[in-house]
């Protein structure tokens, strides 16, 4: 899920940080009975803090850029090796996220061009 400063955390870590943060304030001030509505979280990369609700923390958008890039990973980490349709025999060890696609080493250089807004990682690194 993407926090609104634009990091990205599991489902399940947010959710514990809105656990932990809502006992906090239930043992500070002993009168909820039960988890608040609201609770403040912090982004643990920039600290930026966001006051926010379990449904609300439910409702936040999935980064598709991580999770496909999750899906290529998970698929590149099997025994077939992944090649490239367009550049016959390149493996597709590289990862163009505005694109949100795997591509190859061919791919880089000719059509996925940082010069031309493309950001690639290399997925082995």
């Amino acid at each position: 899920k993407m926090l609104h400063c634009h990091h990205t955390f599991c489902m399940d870590c947010l959710y514990q940080m809105y656990r932990v943060e809502g006992e906090f304030r239930q043992s500070l001030t002993g009168v909820f009975r039960g988890m608040p509505l609201t609770v403040k979280i912090q982004c643990p990369s920039c600290r930026e803090g966001v006051l926010i609700s379990e449904a609300e923390l439910r409702r936040l958008p999935n980064d598709h850029t991580i999770m496909e890039l999750l899906c290529f990973v998970n698929q590149t980490g099997k025994s077939d090796i992944q090649y490239c349709a367009k550049h016959q025999m390149q493996p597709l060890n590289f990862f163009c996220e505005p694109c949100i696609m795997p591509v190859c080493c061919d791919c880089t250089v000719i059509d996925h061009k940082e010069s031309k807004g493309h950001i690639v990682v290399n997925v082995d690194e």
